[in-house]
């Protein structure tokens, strides 16, 4: 089979090839656009975490526990996972700027501008560095930007020939349509796949007009949730 993506919903992404899964920050419980349930994942090979809040993190310890698949994260989420039993030996703590061989391909960590404290019942726990990753699968590169304004730093990646760019465009503590199109521009990937709106009343945002922002030769496709993608 051609190596797919699949929208989960929210900013959460399944990336399958003929040798491997890995799932991006697993939000399905209370998510009402998920169109899978912790229950799906019987087995993984791994889970990659761009920081601590709830609706990227919500998951994690659950899909971690019963698939022991690996775990990639930054540190103050390993111990919050570490702390909720999960298998120590199973996590690795990459930080940015940092590349990593894997079964299922390679891992860039690249900078995120936002917060990455942990909430869970009810505490916040401090905060580790918020990323985004660049994930080489088979040949082809997914961006996965996590939550992020947008920064400067952007235009690093586009000498990575990005093959699809994963961008939030909800606004509130991340880019919003207009900020996202500017952000396609500066990395210029083959396609843009929006994300992380919608799911909440303060991330509202079409992503149709999202689409008519962004420069002529980038490709935008909006994916519904349990819709695939062929890299």
């Amino acid at each position: 089979m051609a190596t797919q993506l699949q929208f989960l919903g929210h900013a959460s992404f399944k990336i399958q090839s003929d040798y491997s899964s890995l799932v991006i920050d697993p939000f399905f419980t209370g998510n009402p656009y998920a169109c899978c349930t912790v229950d799906d994942f019987i087995a993984l090979d791994a889970m990659l975490l761009t920081h601590g809040h709830f609706d990227h993190l919500r998951d994690a310890v659950a899909i971690a526990r019963q698939t022991e698949c690996a775990v990639i994260c930054n540190d103050k989420v390993a111990e919050y996972l570490k702390s909720q039993g999960v298998n120590p030996e199973t996590i690795t703590v990459m930080k940015n700027g940092e590349s990593r061989n894997f079964l299922f391909g390679k891992v860039t960590v690249v900078p995120a501008v936002h917060t990455s404290s942990i909430q869970a019942d009810g505490q916040e726990l401090p905060d580790g560095d918020p990323c985004g990753y660049v994930i080489e699968v088979d040949k082809h590169k997914v961006y996965h930007a996590g939550d992020t304004m947008l920064f400067e730093g952007m235009k690093e990646l586009r000498p990575m020939a990005i093959d699809i760019a994963l961008l939030p465009i909800g606004g509130t503590c991340t880019m919003n349509a207009d900020e996202a199109a500017r952000a396609a521009e500066m990395i210029h990937p083959r396609e843009v796949i929006p994300m992380h709106y919608n799911t909440f009343p303060n991330i509202t945002a079409d992503p149709q007009a999202f689409a008519k922002k962004v420069t002529a030769d980038v490709a935008v496709v909006v994916l519904q949730s349990s819709e695939k993608e062929t890299l």
